[in-house]
């Protein structure tokens, strides 16, 4: 931490939530028509826009400090590497498998499994606060594949799925937003 007492790696993380938060918000909106996929679509660009920009903000109000990188760095451990290539594997090949399988309709389901697992897996690692976002998402796969298993379409788990984990990493981020403040300002 700076002398303001906000982590500018954390705000990294909160930019980092609001840009995939809009990208789960388009994914919902394809299993959605209508008024309601174009309202999921504005409201997760507004949200998620802002969402980055305070956090651009809240990083340049910080200042850079030294300017030297954090050695301790969350985005640099062999832990977080370890992670992400375990999940972009198993991202690949689960959606291969459910392609193959014709059960591609549960692609959005399992993408949101295996992201709630790798942010159980940060939370084990690095911070308690990605427990949350991690149940939040696996949540979102047991939801969206209940779905798909009581409608039977790929809109119905597209959906599910994706209002709640854009739903999460909205909640995450404001609430990386609100600390930072309340850091800065408290």
């Amino acid at each position: 931490m700076n002398q303001r007492g906000v982590d500018r790696e954390a705000l990294v993380g909160v930019a980092i939530a609001g840009g995939f938060g809009i990208g789960w918000a388009f994914w919902a909106a394809s299993g959605l028509t209508g008024d309601a996929a174009a309202a999921v679509r504005i409201a997760g660009i507004v949200i998620g826009a802002l969402i980055v920009a305070g956090a651009l903000w809240r990083q340049h109000a910080v200042g850079a400090g030294d300017g030297e990188p954090r050695r301790d760095s969350m985005f640099r451990s062999r832990g977080y590497v370890l992670w992400v290539g375990a999940e972009v594997v198993a991202l690949v090949a689960g959606n291969a498998i459910l392609g193959a399988t014709g059960h591609g309709a549960y692609i959005a389901a399992w993408t949101a499994l295996v992201v709630g697992v790798h942010f159980l897996g940060f939370g084990r690692l690095f911070v308690a606060m990605f427990y949350w976002v991690g149940a939040a998402f696996v949540g979102a796969a047991v939801v969206g594949a209940a779905f798909g298993v009581a409608d039977g379409t790929r809109q119905a788990v597209e959906a599910s799925t994706g209002l709640i984990a854009a739903a999460s990493l909205f909640v995450a981020g404001g609430w990386g937003l609100a600390y930072a403040a309340f850091m800065r300002d408290g």
